[in-house]
Order: structure tokens, then sequence, then C-alpha cells
């Protein structure tokens, strides 16, 4: 994600360059870089909803971030309200971080696949 970022700099600076990304000895290609910039969205955007759901609970704005980087990064415990255990947290708040750890373990795009209509269709 940084190589493309760098990219993107290079390419404002000097628009008709052509600039490909490397790793290692490999290129990698448009679709790739797109996979990976997607991934990077939908994470933010999953996070960034649970954390505003969680603060919409009660839960301070630390709390609330450090609560959902562990349940959807599947790293333990938390800090602030879930620095010893999850027992603080609300029926429904517990539920919402369930949603947070089952989207973390599976990664985004299975849980997105699975509530999308192609897939009940086929």
């Amino acid at each position: 994600m940084f190589k493309q970022c760098r990219q993107e700099l290079h390419q404002l600076a000097h628009p008709r360059a052509l600039l490909n990304i490397k790793v290692g000895n490999s290129m990698v290609s448009d679709r790739v870089v797109r996979s990976v910039w997607s991934f990077f969205f939908l994470y933010v955007v999953f996070t960034s909803f649970f954390i505003w759901a969680l603060n919409l609970m009660g839960y301070d704005l630390f709390s609330s971030f450090a609560t959902v980087a562990a349940c959807i990064n599947n790293m333990g415990l938390g800090f602030g309200v879930t620095a010893t255990t999850f027992g603080t947290l609300n029926e429904e708040a517990k539920l919402l971080m369930c949603a947070a750890m089952i989207m973390g373990r599976l990664e985004i795009y299975p849980i997105l696949i699975l509530f999308s209509r192609m897939f009940w269709r086929a």
C-alpha cells in the first residue's frame, strides 16, 4: 500500500510516466492493488462502524476503539472497559463484539458474500 501511495505521488509529479509496483522481483498487477485497497477500505469502514456503535451505547472512545481492535483483530483483551474482562459490556455490546470477532476471524469478504443476493441465487 505504501508503494502504491508513493507511485501515485510520483504520478502526480510526472503524469506521463509509466510506473509499476514491484514486490521482490515480481510486478504487482493493478487488479491486486485494487483488491488490497478495497479490503483496507472495508476493514476501516467496519471498524469505524463497530466503534461508532459502541460509542452510541455509552462507552468512551478509547474503550470503544480498544475493544473493537481487540475483537476484529482477534488479539485478546482490550484496554479501558475491557482491560480485564468483557463482562463489563452490556448484552447488546457483547453481541456486537461477537459479530466483530466473526468478521475478524473469517475476514470481511466471506461475510459480505454470505449476505449478497447473488450467493443465494446460484
